[in-house]
Parts: C-alpha cells; sequence; structure tokens
C-alpha cells in the first residue's frame, strides 16, 4: 500500500521513514528554506553533514527505494512549520 504523508519541520534530524515498513519513498520540499535529508542506518549525529539539500533553487524531490535496514531523517534548518511532502510504499 502507498501513502501520502507531509512531515512537519524539526531544526533536530528526525525520522521520515524506516526501510522495515516501507520499501520506496518519495519527497518533495515543502518548506520556504532548505531541507537536508539524510539516508543511514542510524540516527545522524547533530553535525552531520552528509545529506542532500532539497530547495526550490536546486533538487526539490527525490524518490528513493529503501533496503530493511535504511532510515530516512529530515531537518529544517529554518524551522519551517511544514517541511516535506511525499509517498511512503508499504513493504
Amino acid at each position: 500500500m502507498t501513502n501520502t504523508f507531509r512531515k512537519e519541520g524539526s531544526l533536530t534530524w528526525s525520522e521520515v521513514a524506516s526501510g522495515a515498513a516501507y520499501s520506496r519513498v518519495g519527497l518533495q520540499i515543502a518548506a520556504s528554506g532548505p531541507v537536508h535529508v539524510l539516508i543511514g542506518t542510524a540516527a545522524p549525529a547533530e553535525n552531520a553533514e552528509d545529506y542532500i539539500v532539497l530547495s526550490h533553487g536546486g533538487t526539490r524531490e527525490i524518490d528513493v527505494s529503501l533496503e530493511t535496514t535504511d532510515r530516512v531523517y529530515a531537518r529544517s534548518p529554518g524551522g519551517a512549520s511544514i517541511m516535506l511532502r511525499g509517498f511512503r510504499e508499504a513493504v
């Protein structure tokens, strides 16, 4: 099953999707400022720099296939109320 969702903004890393529950996720920026997206197997440190930047002036969306151990995290440095919209496809 696939469902759409929105993710509220967060200044710190927050989980968007887990590969244990979702095999695929699509993310689209909804914030006015940039959103950082990190894909890994564990929650990142707050100072992590290995992330993708979604912005209105650059990459606006991504579509990612997930392994069962993958997790997707995001943060909005500008503190947007809603930072992402997207879809999640269940395993």
